[in-house]
């Protein structure tokens, strides 16, 4: 992904999807969590490259190739297929660990360092301004001649500038962040933050599952304050849970609450969220975490080589919401 001619695969390999299914395929993800594959899935190259710098290449890479492929399908289908084109962004809640002033502003720093790094470029043109800076300043103190973050180009600007149609999201958790601007002597993400994380603090599940709803509604007046009202698509929410059980019923609880949550954020904050989409059907094959967890609404039977499925509590949950169009009766 760091050789000059992704852009070109990429593209190739959109042009042919474009011109098979296009005409019946009107929603298209150019990259899928590039957040996660740039920060968590490069770590297996960490031997190869040093940290804080392989991810902004990576991340770099996939803005250029997203941007070449946007520009690809408004000048050779958008006219005929009326389709429409984003990223699958990713952003857990980022929640302030105390009330104090630098700890609301490390939240906002590392918002924009996760879903800034991606969104800001797609829909101003350019990395946020408090990347430029921070990475800048601390390659400079760390003894770097240049600033770790690549440059976009007046023309890589200028294709990023507006290549997306909606703002496509993955939200899943909620972490504690607090304020910490201390330079580490050797390069990396986190530290470039100035902050630190505390992922999954020490809450009941049941106050867990509060925090994740209350994060969804913070990170969708998020984007719509930052990013000038898009149109919002959530295209994943889960709930992991290493159990086989099929009576779910914190993942059912999550569901509901997440739901409370988003008819809050479009009927009292105006957030502008036109789709909802539950990850996952079915068990299946995790990241890093493979088999370990489990987000499925049906169980899978990894064990039976028919891999019998077979529907959870959470099943009929999102049936239910799905059908009747409501939660009464579900609260």
């Amino acid at each position: 992904m760091f050789q000059d001619k992704f852009s070109e695969y990429l593209s190739d390999y959109a042009d042919l999807l474009f011109k098979l299914y296009g005409d019946r395929v009107k929603t298209w993800i150019t990259i899928n969590e590039p957040y996660s594959v740039c920060v968590s899935g490069i770590r297996i190259l960490g031997e190869l490259r040093p940290n804080g710098i392989v991810e902004y290449l990576c991340g770099h890479t996939f803005l250029k190739a997203h941007a070449a492929v946007y520009d690809l399908y408004q000048r050779k289908y958008k006219a005929t297929q009326n389709g429409k084109i984003s990223m699958a962004f990713n952003l857990q809640c980022n929640y302030p660990e105390t009330d104090s002033a630098e700890d609301i502003e490390a939240a906002e720093r590392a918002n924009q360092f996760a879903l800034g790094w991606f969104v800001h470029p797609v829909v101003f043109g350019n990395y946020p301004q408090v990347m430029i800076d921070n990475i800048a300043n601390i390659s400079k103190t760390q003894g770097f001649l240049e600033s770790r973050l690549p440059v976009l180009t007046t023309e890589d600007q200028m294709l990023l500038k507006g290549s997306f149609d909606f703002i496509g999201l993955n939200n899943y958790d909620t972490f504690l962040v607090s304020d910490n601007k201390k330079v580490d002597i050797d390069p990396s993400y986190i530290n470039d933050q100035g902050v630190n994380f505390t992922y999954f603090p020490n809450w009941t599940v049941d106050h867990s599952i509060e925090m994740r709803a209350k994060g969804l509604g913070i990170i969708l007046n998020w984007i719509k304050k930052t990013f000038n009202d898009p149109e919002i698509r959530i295209l994943e929410q889960g709930f992991p849970e290493a159990s086989t059980d099929l009576y779910d019923n914190n993942r059912h609880k999550y569901i509901v609450a997440s739901l409370q949550q988003l008819w809050k954020s479009i009927n009292e904050d105006n957030v502008h969220v036109t789709a909802y989409t539950f990850w996952s059907l079915m068990d299946n094959f995790e990241w890093d975490k493979g088999y370990s967890v489990r987000y499925g609404l049906n169980y899978v039977d990894f064990n039976d080589p028919n891999r019998i499925r077979i529907p959870r509590l959470s099943a009929l949950t999102y049936n239910y919401v799905s059908t009747k169009k409501t939660l009464r009766g579900l609260l």
